[in-house]
């Protein structure tokens, strides 16, 4: 497991809260989650461009679910 680009997606988890579905990740998801996604990576860009293609389709669903909430 490479604690370094865990790390600097974490960091940009932080950095971008409330934002494109980041905050999940804060919020709900371990290192071991992270690694799973980010395994074989090289880079922290890479890492965090893997999870932000992982993170699109849930924070989609989040929203089309809290606009049905308020209707």
């Amino acid at each position: 497991m490479n604690k370094d680009i865990i790390f600097a997606v974490r960091q940009f988890a932080e950095k971008n809260y409330g934002k494109g579905g980041w905050d999940i990740l804060v919020e709900c998801w371990s290192d071991e989650d992270i690694h799973k996604i980010v395994a074989g990576n090289k880079s922290a860009n890479s890492a965090i461009k893997k999870v932000r293609e992982c993170l699109r389709p849930i924070a989609g669903v989040r929203s089309e679910m809290m606009a049905m909430a308020s209707w």
